[in-house]
């Protein structure tokens, strides 16, 4: 018997016991799915092509209608109230017309998940803790997307499956945690940082993944004062700006390489609660840090510098 995750309304439970093979369409009524045209995504993503005992290589594929983003698969896992709201994706990989992604909470459960594209939209096929699925998704490919993320696990197909994003683990929560913590308000060594809201992930087209996330200072008595903090795998580049924005909305994965910032704007008579506007902000990944694409505008910035160490 394996394990699956269930809604966070099953108090102080993430996982419960439940058939590891049993697909998520069949324990659920509904089918759960994540709209392709709501998402802006380039789908001609860095793709390799792995063989059983082979070294992957490079290609370019436009790996499946549906978009290859940390963000559409995490929109179709919450959507599907089998996940509580902290699950975040630490690694994913896409095959043309198919998709895995490990995923963990915060307090350390993690599991696997499988999803099909049907018509250019994610369906959540199977999510569970048994590594694989009994339907859903073709044995071979199931083994070459988790070999994708997990290098450790060999993949089992004996013809080369072309399969999308990298080799390398997405920045874990421990990393993400401590690159926060040691990055302080310049002018206060004990104000730092806390991770808030959700990460965003893509492949940055090297074989590996990029992640974005938002850090609020802390303490913090109004929420406000954040950065974004980028990783390329396990490595951390660095901060959007060295100055705090007031408010940043969210981050989310636009295709390889590109991760965009949403930011809160004010205007000369707003209130700190009540910003007026709002602004987008796309960052490039340029092999080395991550370069922005325009300048976050001055109307979403605080006067607080940071500093790192």
């Amino acid at each position: 018997m394996g394990k699956r995750l269930v809604a966070a309304a099953l108090v102080g439970a993430m996982l419960v016991s439940g058939c590891g093979s049993q697909s998520v369409r069949d324990a659920t009524a509904a089918t759960t799915t994540a709209d392709a045209s709501t998402t802006t995504a380039n789908t001609t993503a860095a793709t390799s092509t792995t063989t059983a005992g082979s070294t992957p290589s490079t290609t370019a594929l436009s790996v499946s209608a549906a978009p290859c983003t940390s963000d559409s698969l995490i929109q179709v896992i919450l959507a599907s109230n089998q996940a509580p709201p902290d699950v975040r994706i630490t690694g994913f990989s896409c095959a043309t017309g198919y998709a895995a992604a490990r995923i963990a909470t915060l307090g350390g459960d993690t599991a696997t998940t499988f999803f099909k594209d049907e018509g250019g939209r994610w369906n959540l096929v199977f999510l569970g803790t048994s590594g694989f699925s009994d339907d859903g998704v073709p044995a071979s490919t199931q083994a070459a997307l988790i070999a994708k993320i997990d290098p450790s696990v060999p993949s089992t197909s004996s013809s080369s499956t072309t399969i999308a994003a990298g080799s390398s683990t997405a920045a874990t929560p421990v990393e993400i945690s401590a690159a926060m913590s040691s990055t302080y308000e310049t002018d206060d060594r004990s104000t730092t940082f806390v991770p808030v809201g959700q990460p965003a992930i893509v492949a940055d087209g090297n074989g590996g993944y990029l992640t974005a996330a938002i850090g609020v200072r802390s303490p913090s008595a109004d929420g406000k004062g954040m950065l974004v903090f980028f990783f390329d795998n396990g490595t951390f580049l660095g901060w959007d700006t060295v100055y705090e924005s007031n408010a940043i909305d969210g981050v989310t994965g636009v295709g390889t390489g590109t991760i965009e910032a949403s930011y809160s704007t004010y205007g000369p008579s707003d209130a700190l609660c009540c910003p007026s506007g709002s602004a987008t902000v796309a960052y490039v990944y340029s092999g080395a840090e991550m370069q922005p694409q325009t300048a976050v505008p001055p109307a979403a910035l605080s006067a607080t510098h940071v500093s790192r160490g």
